[in-house]
């Protein structure tokens, strides 16, 4: 699991500096649907809110949106 955590940490801190949703967000608990401590974490380090269904949202619309999977698909 550790590994995994930092693998998503280094993902979302990515898009964050390329001003894209939080990957991380779409992650959750299978039990409650509910993202772990480490994206709270990661949130309050990047400054971001904590807010994760907001996040999620904007992630799902983002990456829906085919004109931006065919530009950053590719990255």
């Amino acid at each position: 699991m550790r590994g995994l955590s930092e693998i998503l940490c280094a993902v979302s801190t990515f898009e964050h500096e390329h001003s894209r949703p939080l990957l991380s967000s779409i992650v959750v608990h299978k039990s409650d649907n509910t993202p772990g401590m480490g994206y709270f974490y990661l949130c309050s380090d990047l400054g971001v809110s904590g807010e994760f269904e907001k996040t999620q949202k904007e992630c799902f619309e983002f990456w829906g949106n085919e004109e931006n999977r065919k530009k950053y698909a590719e990255m």
